[in-house]
């Protein structure tokens, strides 16, 4: 609540879900079919990158550890999820990020794909 204005302020969801090209998505139903049907043993993220508008141009999946090519990921959520999941990327990494909790830290992921593509 903001008590200056005497009104509320919407700083944004408290869940991960996102819209793209007017669909529901929740990250972590595409998390867990890349980490399960692809026997991932690390960690698995997928955030969104934002248009201008605020709109999700682009799901990217960050994959941690030694894991199967990025298109054989692809190819596997493509046979497990409807197109409009599907990660347009797949980008593997040493580690991810963690929060001091030792969660994931998609805020870092999220600043990360800004800093990469402009």
């Amino acid at each position: 609540r903001d008590s200056a204005l005497g009104g509320l302020t919407i700083v944004g969801r408290r869940d991960r879900q996102m819209q793209v090209n007017g669909y529901r998505v929740e990250p972590g139903e595409i998390e867990c079919v890349i980490r399960r049907i692809c026997d991932i043993p690390g960690e698995v993220a997928v955030v969104g990158l934002f248009e201008p508008d605020g709109g999700i141009k682009r799901l990217i999946a960050f994959v941690e550890g030694p894991v199967p090519a990025p298109e054989r990921i692809l190819a596997t959520c493509r046979s497990h999820l409807p197109d409009y999941m599907v990660p347009h990327e797949v980008r593997m990494t040493a580690n991810l990020p963690l929060t001091i909790s030792g969660k994931v830290n998609y805020s870092m992921l999220q600043d990360s794909l800004r800093t990469c593509t402009g």
